[in-house]
């Protein structure tokens, strides 16, 4: 049943027209209730498998259902979103010229012959992420059609998602966890959708935060800082875990303060040399553009979906609105650094809920697919119940998301 949903939401995807110009906005009613249907369902097959402790998860064939998933959907064209398009284009300006994509949008790379195959509202923007994640795929700018350079990336996704199983096996074990959690993780619906059909870049931020996770149980704190900050350089947002190293090791605070800032300066300063030799006028910040106008533009409505705390802060304070969210959140995060970090030493457990308040409470920019962290932070938590609820509800939040919020 489980692979027979996959291979429903291949068939719609093939069925369309077009495999570039066509998301989730624009899609025929039947295939929306298609989609909807089988999220449906696959939320309620994984919500079973999670919650029912005498389910009997034979390794080796979750493994051959995982791999086969995952090959279908390798090999399905993107479904719900078109982004996997804008990280191409990006890729082959940042290839084959010296056009500075964080100072022009997508609509400007007039040169960049794959522009003309996509048209959505955000190509008025500049590049989004932070320049490791573009350095990482630049190479893939330099295939001959969108459409390999699509499956290129796939590719790119597949080879961090090995890796983060690799990881993930590691921790189950450093934290003893119950095995069943590494075959959950393999068959977690949001996971296999965002990451495979779609091809989203939070796995690499994914396997980026699990290693520094995994270094800050050996104690080797600089180098968990040095996996935070590579991370905050593909997505900025894991910038807001940076007091889990502050707070690590007693009460060295200062000492702590001073290493995870001059590490962090020091990876953002080389990660920047190589613009500043490639493009002409180039400034300190222009990778803050994009940072900017997503996460901190105190003027942004819902920029795509909000959830109910946000709509609603949106239509009682309106142009005050971005300023309500961010002392509410500030609010909130300095309760999870007492709570989490200072009282008691619980890194996962601040990473997970920060990261939570920071979607829910104050950015205007989410979207389904930024759920995959706390969803993957919330499997390391699985000692407690509580936490095995959250992460079927943020699953389930991650693909209803689409058609009901």
């Amino acid at each position: 049943m489980y692979f027979i949903s996959f291979l429903v939401l291949s068939f719609i995807s093939f069925s369309r027209q077009s495999y570039i110009q066509t998301n989730i906005e624009n899609m025929s009613m039947e295939n929306i209730m298609a989609v909807a249907s089988v999220f449906t369902l696959l939320i309620g097959l994984y919500l079973f498998l999670t919650l029912r402790n005498k389910v009997n998860l034979k390794q080796k064939s979750i493994i051959v259902l995982a791999a086969a998933i995952i090959f279908l959907l390798f090999i399905t064209p993107p479904l719900l979103s078109v982004d996997i398009y804008a990280y191409v284009i990006y890729a082959k300006s940042m290839a084959t010229s010296n056009i500075n994509i964080y100072s022009n949008s997508l609509s400007d790379l007039a040169s960049n012959p794959w522009i003309k195959e996509i048209n959505v509202w955000w190509n008025t923007l500049p590049a989004a992420y932070g320049p490791l994640f573009y350095f990482i795929i630049m190479p893939i700018g330099l295939a001959g059609n969108i459409l390999t350079a699509s499956y290129l990336y796939k590719i790119v996704n597949i080879i961090f998602y090995i890796f983060t199983l690799f990881l993930l096996k590691k921790l189950i074990n450093l934290l003893s966890l119950d095995s069943k959690i590494f075959y959950l993780f393999l068959l977690n619906p949001s996971l296999l959708i965002h990451v495979f059909l779609d091809g989203h870049n939070d796995i690499l931020i994914i396997f980026l935060l699990l290693l520094s996770i995994y270094f800050l149980i050996k104690n080797k704190n600089e180098y968990a800082v040095i996996s935070n900050s590579l991370s905050i350089l593909i997505k900025y947002i894991p910038v807001i875990f940076l007091p889990v190293f502050v707070f690590k090791n007693g009460k060295n605070y200062v000492s702590n303060v001073l290493k995870t800032i001059l590490i962090t300066a020091v990876l953002i300063t080389i990660s920047l040399i190589p613009l500043f030799i490639k493009w002409e006028n180039t400034k300190i910040t222009d990778p803050l553009n994009g940072l900017m106008l997503f996460y901190i533009n105190p003027q942004a409505g819902c920029l795509y979906r909000c959830s109910p705390f946000i709509a609603l802060s949106n239509s009682l304070f309106l142009n005050n609105a971005s300023f309500f969210r961010l002392i509410t959140y500030t609010a909130a995060y300095l309760y999870f650094i007492y709570r989490f970090l200072y009282k008691v030493s619980e890194p996962v457990k601040f990473m997970f809920w920060s990261f939570v308040g920071f979607l829910f409470l104050y950015i205007s920019w989410v979207t389904p697919w930024y759920a995959l962290v706390p969803i993957t932070l919330s499997f390391l938590l699985f000692k407690e119940q509580k936490y095995i609820y959250l992460n079927v509800l943020l699953t389930a939040y991650s693909l209803w998301h689409y058609f009901f919020i």
